[in-house]
């Protein structure tokens, strides 16, 4: 459609790809008899996108949205602190542990307390990376050194894993499931 065919307050609408040209009047500026003239007519446009294109741009953004969330949510690590307890038993013997842990960000600190003597020790390399959680446990008897690693999931107020030490040249490994205490 040319705008020559277009008169005085006629309305008219073009579709152009992604967009809608809208052309609301075509306006007669200098003419007083009222016939059209191409080279005073005036024309006013809006150009708007249409509703399906936004509409579809907006639920790929909340899909994307979703997604990152669900990919981010993982990654945030558990709240280690507290005093976790657990039992173990060797030759015959239940003993008791204890770990004390302090969180902060995905650097653990605290202390173990058990073992035959039942005395605290400092834990080492701690760590906690989204649920996985990690530490080492390195204690003196009899003027030897003993280092036991630590490895377990936490999941809410339990951390389940596993224990791992040398003695006479061979891994040893056992299950541990430590439970928060309130």
């Amino acid at each position: 459609m040319h705008l020559s065919t277009v008169l005085p307050g006629e309305r008219f609408a073009f579709a152009a790809g992604e967009a809608k040209l809208r052309l609301f009047y075509c306006v007669n500026l200098g003419n007083i008899t009222g016939r059209p003239d191409d080279a005073s007519c005036e024309v006013r446009a809006e150009l708007s996108r249409t509703t399906g294109v936004l509409a579809m741009k907006r639920l790929v953004a909340g899909i994307v949205a979703v997604a990152l969330i669900g990919l981010v949510s993982p990654a945030i690590a558990a709240d280690a602190t507290g005093t976790w307890k657990w039992t173990t038993t060797s030759n015959n013997q239940t003993r008791e542990s204890t770990l004390k842990l302090k969180q902060e960000g995905d650097k653990l600190s605290g202390a173990y307390v058990g073992g035959q003597s039942n005395t605290e020790t400092p834990i080492e390399d701690a760590s906690i990376k989204g649920d996985a959680v990690s530490f080492k446990v390195t204690r003196e008897r009899n003027g030897q050194k003993f280092t036991t690693k630590y490895s377990g999931t936490l999941k809410d107020d339990s951390i389940t894993g596993k224990s791992e030490r040398e003695r006479d040249g061979q891994t040893q490994s056992s299950d541990w499931v430590a439970k928060r205490q309130k």
